[in-house]
C-alpha cells in the first residue's frame, strides 16, 4: 500500500470519513506481483498469468480501486502488511516467517500439516499476520474490484461490518468466524498468488481462500465446528505448517484454469 492520496475525493471504506482524498488501494500488495515477475526472469513474457472467469492470459495487471484514505492505508500497513512482506517468502532460500516456527511449540500433528502455538514466540508477530489476511478478505467483500475483464466481490453479508470494526480496533473478531493460516513446508514454494475467492459451504460454514507466495489463509464464516475453532489463529494463536502447500496452489489454480479459455500466448507454452 502506497498511502499516497490522489485527487479523487470520496468516503473511506474503512474509517468511513467522508469528503477525504482517497488512495489507489491494492487488493493484495503490489509487491507480490513484482515478486512473481522477478521469479519469471528469463521467460519471454515475464508477466504473471492472470486467471479470470472466462480466460487465462499473461498481463501485468493491478487489482486496485480508489478506496481508502491515507490514514487507513497506513493503519493496514503498520498493522500487518509491512511486517508480513518483510518476513514472507519471495524466492531463494530465505523464509523468515517459517524459520521463526523453529522456536515455537508444536501442538497438533495432522497427516499433512503441523500446528504450532506462536503466542510466546517473539520473532513471530501473529497479530500482524492476522490483520494482514483479515484486511485482504475484508477489502474483497467491502466493494467491487475490477479484474481484467470482470468485476468481483465476496459476499460476507452482515459479517462484513464485523470485520471492518475489528480492523478499526472497535470490536473483537467476529464470534462466528475462524481464520486458518497456513505456511508452506515446500523447500522452495511457488511464487504465485490466488486472489480472494470462494464462498462454498464446507463443514457448515462458508469458506473463503486467498493464497500468496509461501502462505495461504482460509476464512470460515457460520456455524463453526469444534475442529475449526481449534485451528483458528485468532482464538488459539496457532499457525499451520503444511507439508505440500504448493499442491493446493496447483489444485485450486488448475480448477480455475480448467474453466477458462487460455490466451494464445499461454497455448504456445504447452
Amino acid at each position: 500500500m502506497s498511502g499516497i492520496a490522489s485527487s479523487i475525493v470520496g468516503t473511506c471504506g474503512l474509517c468511513r470519513t467522508k469528503g477525504t482524498r482517497l488512495c489507489y488501494s491494492d487488493l493484495i500488495p503490489k509487491a507480490i506481483s513484482r515478486w512473481i515477475r522477478l521469479s519469471m526472469n528469463g521467460d519471454p513474457n515475464p508477466n504473471p498469468v492472470v486467471i479470470t472467469q472466462d480466460r487465462a492470459l499473461q498481463r501485468n495487471f493491478r487489482v486496485a480501486e480508489y478506496f481508502l484514505c491515507p490514514l487507513c492505508e497506513d493503519r493496514l500497513n503498520k498493522g500487518g502488511e509491512s511486517w508480513v512482506l518483510k518476513n514472507a517468502y519471495r524466492g531463494g532460500a530465505s523464509f523468515p516467517m517459517r524459520d521463526a516456527l523453529a522456536s515455537a511449540s508444536q501442538v497438533v500433528q495432522l497427516s499433512e500439516a503441523k500446528f504450532f502455538d506462536v503466542s510466546l514466540n517473539e520473532n513471530f508477530q501473529l497479530q500482524k499476520l492476522i490483520c494482514f489476511f483479515v484486511g485482504i478478505f475484508w477489502k474483497a467483500a467491502a466493494r467491487e474490484w475490477t479484474s481484467v475483464d470482470h468485476k468481483t466481490q465476496l459476499d460476507f453479508g452482515p459479517y462484513e461490518e464485523g470485520f471492518r470494526s475489528y480492523l478499526m480496533g472497535a470490536a473483537e473478531f467476529p464470534e462466528r468466524a475462524a481464520l486458518v493460516i497456513n505456511l508452506s513446508g515446500n523447500a522452495k514454494p511457488l511464487i504465485c498468488a490466488l486472489y480472494p475467492y470462494g464462498g462454498g459451504h464446507i463443514e457448515g460454514t462458508r469458506q473463503y481462500r486467498v493464497a500468496l507466495p509461501g502462505m495461504a489463509a482460509w476464512l470460515h464464516i457460520g456455524n463453526l465446528p469444534a475442529e475449526l475453532k481449534e485451528m483458528c489463529a485468532v482464538r488459539r494463536n496457532r499457525v499451520a505448517l503444511v507439508d505440500d502447500l504448493d499442491q493446493l496452489f496447483v489444485r485450486d489454480g488448475g480448477r480455475l484454469i480448467g474453466r477458462t479459455k487460455p490466451a494464445s500466448s499461454l497455448l504456445a507454452h504447452r
